[in-house]
């Protein structure tokens, strides 16, 4: 796979996954600048004092510049809202993908929040974690040769190669799947 490289990239949400990209994207160099978005005040003084991202703010508006990519990392109960400011902050064509860890809803709220044609999303479920949470216990190794389920919300085409290509960058081991077939694999996998 060539080297990929984007201008700027988006993180919602700098916990673990989050941060954990922050670091994969830096060390990979995969994107030029990376930027970081959350509500947490401790979060973004963390952020800074680690230097894993450019620049971070707790508003989306305080940005002024657009994202090549954007990746979702925050609570599921939080994407109505994020899909709802996406829908009016995004005004050149953007991926957008997320770490979710249940799909048939995300894709829901999605298709309810967004009518903007520039926001161009797959869902995504990069199967990695730890117990620990927030941007300290974050490491760049997190995601090689783990699975990420990618859950397209319209299969085939060039939007799910170029979101796969991403998620491969890191290291993983993408498939594809539908999202309730996702949800019920997972939710009986999880029980085991």
């Amino acid at each position: 796979m060539s080297k990929i490289t984007y201008e700027s990239v988006l993180i919602i949400g700098m916990g673990l996954i989050g941060s954990s990209i922050a670091r994969v994207l830096k060390q990979k160099k995969i994107s030029k600048k990376i930027f970081g978005l959350d509500k947490d005040n401790k979060v973004l003084t963390i952020s800074k004092n680690l230097q894993i991202v450019d620049e971070i703010e707790n508003d989306l508006k305080k940005y002024k510049q657009q994202f090549d990519i954007i990746f979702i990392c925050t609570p599921l109960s939080s994407y109505k809202n994020i899909f709802n400011q996406l829908n009016s902050f995004v005004t050149e064509k953007t991926l957008v993908t997320d770490v979710g860890s249940t799909k048939a809803s995300v894709v829901e709220d999605f298709k309810k929040s967004i009518d903007n044609k520039k926001v161009l999303f797959v869902p995504a479920h990069p199967i990695a974690g730890l117990e620990k949470s927030g941007p300290e216990f974050g490491f760049a190794k997190l995601f090689k040769n783990r699975y990420c389920i990618l859950t397209p919300i319209e299969t085939g085409g060039e939007l799910t190669k170029l979101i796969s290509n991403i998620w491969e960058s890191f290291g993983m081991i993408v498939e594809i799947m539908e999202p309730k077939h996702h949800d019920r694999v997972l939710a009986m996998t999880s029980h085991i």
